[in-house]
């Protein structure tokens, strides 16, 4: 059949098209071009301004994510994909950056809160000291953990400040130990005996240094220097009670008086350094100098005490800091 209008032959004049019965004309449906996706431009500009500006990026993960989704299910009616992908990836990128360089300072913060919590307790642990020591005739609370240690051995007079009785003892028998210490009428939570820091299942992490009525025939030549009353104590702010061990150790914290040598070994706790307080009820951080003195005591920081001497400088002082500060003065003279 001719697609030529009859009467019109020679003329070449094509046939109108035929109509449907709507009057719309017959013939495959024109191609619908693909829509850019509006959401993933705004997402990918908010991105690009949220590496600058945090919340924007913020923003911009939220709209991507959502442009993204559009995109999938618009079956091919709507293009951008790569700007949406984009929204998503540089706010991620971005905040992956920003945790890398805000983390230490985050870290720096928590250690800071909590060495403030350590140092509370052990000011609320001196000053109960001193109250013990007011309400018995100025007699020092024993500084020792097991009952009938060296110059103690009358246990009705002088209870233990807290029992303990080696790693063998349950946390039971830890809450125990603490609970019937001569401390607990003037200290009774348990959570001041504990730094936030402290070893796992320790329940005290704190120790009296052995001058302040602690063993006293276990270090040589120091018998005579052990305090027995508080009116005893010369210079008491510079004279060291309890030290933040980190964990529960037998009788007293000891440290040599007449020799360059380490007893019990410095504790690092909170960074590079350790909290003590003093015999005036004063706190303070001391931070070692020497950089032997935190590798050796992180090193063997669940090992048994073994006395070992210092070989730098930095080191050297370290501990003859904490000689005067236990014993008032130094048992040698020192070299450096």
């Amino acid at each position: 059949m001719s697609d030529q209008i009859p009467g019109a032959e020679g003329q070449g004049l094509p046939k109108p098209p035929e109509h449907s019965d709507s009057g719309l004309p017959c013939g495959p449906a024109p191609t619908q071009m693909p829509e850019m996706s509006a959401l993933a431009i705004v997402c990918f500009i908010l991105a690009l301004l949220g590496i600058i500006l945090l919340p924007l990026a913020l923003v911009a993960l939220v709209l991507g994510i959502i442009a993204l989704i559009r995109i999938e299910a618009s079956k091919g009616r709507l293009t951008g994909r790569p700007f949406a992908i984009l929204g998503i990836v540089i706010p991620v990128f971005a905040f992956s950056v920003m945790g890398l360089i805000l983390m230490p300072a985050l870290n720096r913060a928590r250690e800071q809160g909590r060495r403030a919590v350590c140092l509370n307790n052990l000011k609320q642990l001196s000053l109960a000291w001193i109250m013990y020591a007011d309400e018995n005739d100025s007699r020092l609370v024993n500084a020792c953990t097991v009952p009938g240690a060296e110059g103690h051995e009358d246990r009705t007079k002088e209870p233990c400040w807290l029992y303990f009785g080696g790693d063998a003892w349950t946390r039971e028998q830890r809450i125990t130990g603490i609970k019937d210490g001569a401390m607990w009428p003037y200290i009774n939570q348990l959570k001041i005996y504990k730094c936030p820091t402290g070893i796992r299942g320790e329940q005290n992490t704190y120790a009296i240094v052995d001058a302040m009525n602690g063993a006293m025939d276990s270090i040589p030549g120091v018998k005579d220097l052990v305090v027995r009353k508080r009116l005893q104590v010369r210079r008491p702010g510079e004279r060291m009670v309890y030290v933040d061990e980190g964990k529960t150790s037998t009788q007293s914290w000891r440290v040599f008086y007449d020799r360059v040598s380490w007893w019990d070994d410095p504790p690092v706790r909170h960074g590079q350094g350790t909290s003590a307080s003093f015999a005036d009820g004063h706190v303070e951080y001391w931070r070692w100098q020497g950089t032997e003195t935190i590798r050796y005591s992180r090193k063997r920081e669940n090992s048994a005490p073994a006395s070992w001497t210092p070989t730098s400088d930095e080191g050297y002082h370290d501990l003859c800091r904490v000689q005067r500060a236990c014993w008032g003065k130094l048992g040698y003279s020192p070299s450096r």
